[in-house]
């Protein structure tokens, strides 16, 4: 006749559930930095500028290696008397820097890995 009914207690996701007020706001998307998806077409454009950042990097790798004994001339050259020549090495450490440097950044960001925020 009577059936003895077991009551379990809420789970914490179902108690903050059922507080929660009813505001559009409250089941909207994530912000765009909060790590919610993004749509496709601006995914599709990372990847196309992550690829072309990574192509000019390696263009930059075989050209050094292409100009590798003009590098060598130059150094020659700096240490008879051209010291202004000791500023080339200096501007294709920076360019490797700034190009290889926002490639990898861009490169794990579209992998979804983030730098842990202290």
């Amino acid at each position: 006749m009577y059936q003895a009914v077991l009551k379990r207690e809420p789970s914490k996701t179902e108690r903050s559930a059922s507080h929660a007020p009813n505001r559009p706001e409250a089941h909207s998307a994530p912000p765009p930095d909060s790590g919610g998806v993004k749509p496709l077409a601006q995914r599709g454009r990372a990847l196309g500028v992550t690829l072309g950042l990574g192509l000019t990097s390696a263009a930059l790798y075989g050209l050094l290696f292409q100009y590798s004994d003009a590098m060598t001339t130059l150094a020659t050259e700096t240490r008879q008397g051209h010291k202004l020549y000791a500023l080339v090495p200096m501007a294709i450490a920076f360019a490797f820097s700034a190009v290889h440097g926002t490639f990898t950044g861009r490169f794990w960001d579209l992998l979804g890995l983030k730098a842990k925020g202290y």
